[in-house]
């Protein structure tokens, strides 16, 4: 029932009411012998009683009114402090909307950088592209540096390390061409992850996917660029952050010569590669085995010799 319906049954009502009582009395002080102020005023006190209910109902009703519109305002306050939900949530997968946008185009911009980085090789009489570029200029600083017959890295002997440093930087920067644009691509996804997402486990899940996304032959890449770079590098700063060589790098190709370097010029920690072959038998039955098998081996070597 409307507002308007109920004002006007309550009006009609009271005006009801009042007939009714002024007929009541009329009905018991009839026949009236005399018309004067005198008579219609005490006719009109007579509605004193009538007047005292009506104000009591009136305040009563002011009463209920106030406690209607008090609950009206709470349900208000509730349906408004949901919409503030309803809005925040929108809010909120709106920007994850936007952030998975940005995010893969940038990845979309990475692999497309990454086709276009491109390199003559003297030794194909070729030009080699993407993943093979960066294949063929790591395995030139391979060669680069393993013509300077350095064996291990030695932290107390200052005078060796020193040498084997200064080789290692020049081969890098000679060899290694930064790819400016590039890698900043990369830091431009290190550095949308890290502005856009404020919660950590979130950020990890998008640094895994980067990494994911990365050949080995770019995390080579990466870390000679890193180890090369100049102080407060952008980049550098992003992957240790990342702990893209600490725990998501381990088997990237890198000698531990060089990761042992890498440590000892930036004190990060970039744990040494070892790998963990896999056998389903208990480790005395791997062992019986690889003494057996070393000796079935030599057998057959000196057979065929």
């Amino acid at each position: 029932m409307s507002i308007a319906s109920l004002s006007k049954i309550i009006f009609f009502g009271v005006i009801f009411v009042v007939i009714l009582y002024s007929g009541f009395l009329v009905f018991f002080t009839w026949p009236i012998d005399e018309f004067s102020i005198n008579k219609a005023g005490s006719f009109g006190d007579s509605f004193g009683l009538l007047t005292s209910i009506f104000s009591g109902l009136a305040f009563a009703g002011m009463i209920i009114t106030i406690l209607l519109q008090r609950e009206e305002l709470k349900l208000q306050r509730i349906e408004l402090s949901q919409t503030r939900v309803e809005i925040s949530e929108q809010k909120k997968i709106f920007k994850n909307q936007s952030f998975n946008e940005s995010f893969y185009r940038l990845l979309d911009y990475h692999k497309k950088n990454l086709s276009e980085l491109s390199i003559f090789s003297d030794e194909d009489k070729m030009r080699l592209k993407g993943v093979d570029a960066l294949r063929f200029l790591l395995k030139r600083l391979k060669k680069g540096y393993s013509d300077y017959g350095f064996q291990g890295f030695d932290f107390n002997n200052k005078d060796l390390s020193n040498d084997m440093v200064h080789a290692l930087f020049h081969e890098v920067q000679v060899v290694l061409i930064r790819q400016s644009r590039y890698l900043e691509t990369i830091v431009s996804i290190f550095s949308l992850i890290n502005t856009q997402l404020e919660d950590e486990s979130e950020k990890e899940v998008y640094r895994d996917l980067l990494a994911s996304q990365l050949t080995i032959y770019e995390l080579q890449y990466i870390f000679y660029q890193c180890l090369v770079a100049k102080p407060n590098d952008k980049l550098r700063g992003f992957v240790h952050e990342a702990r893209l060589y600490s725990e998501r790098g381990q088997d990237i190709g890198v000698s531990n010569t060089h990761r042992s370097i890498y440590s000892y010029i930036h004190e990060v920690e970039v744990p040494k590669y070892k790998e963990i072959l896999y056998f389903p038998f208990e480790r005395k039955i791997v062992r019986k085995a690889k003494r057996s098998n070393k000796i079935r081996k030599g057998i057959n070597i000196n057979l065929h010799s």
